[in-house]
């Protein structure tokens, strides 16, 4: 069994306000993100998941004891795909069961993203991706 996946939502926030990446400071951005009602957007080129939506949906392991039991869930991952293309700051929106959380943080903590660009320099941008647990039919 392999999840499906959907991408949600894409916002983009001030480049110096995603520069370092401790605990707080990736709490400090869920916060800032959390509390916004709407997002201006002026031009950029958004993040592209190398690869595709696919090679994400091709490197999560159903869980094994998900499968045996014919376990569905689904989750909500917020993101910042840093200007180096890599995944920071991953956190869980929503998590139907704890039993899907490590394959999809370690799905998504090894995929590899074509940063954002404004202005002709990549930036960091804040990702949301939804994914759906369900049996093949």
């Amino acid at each position: 069994m392999k999840p499906t996946l959907t991408l949600l939502v894409l916002v983009l926030f001030n480049q110096s306000s995603l520069a370092q990446n401790s605990s707080t400071d990736c709490e400090k951005k869920y916060q800032e993100w959390s509390r916004q009602d709407s997002v201006i957007i002026d031009y950029f080129s958004i993040p592209k998941i190398n690869g595709g939506i696919k090679s994400i949906y091709q490197s999560i392991n159903y869980p094994e004891l998900a499968a045996k039991s014919g376990k569905e869930g689904s989750a909500t991952v917020w993101l910042v795909v840093n200007s180096d293309g890599r995944a920071e700051c991953v956190r869980f929106v929503k998590l139907s069961d704890e039993i899907f959380r490590l394959p999809i943080l370690n799905a998504v903590k090894k995929q590899k993203f074509e940063p954002a660009n404004f202005e002709e320099q990549s930036i960091d941008m804040v990702f949301l991706i939804s994914l759906l647990f369900q049996k093949e039919k």
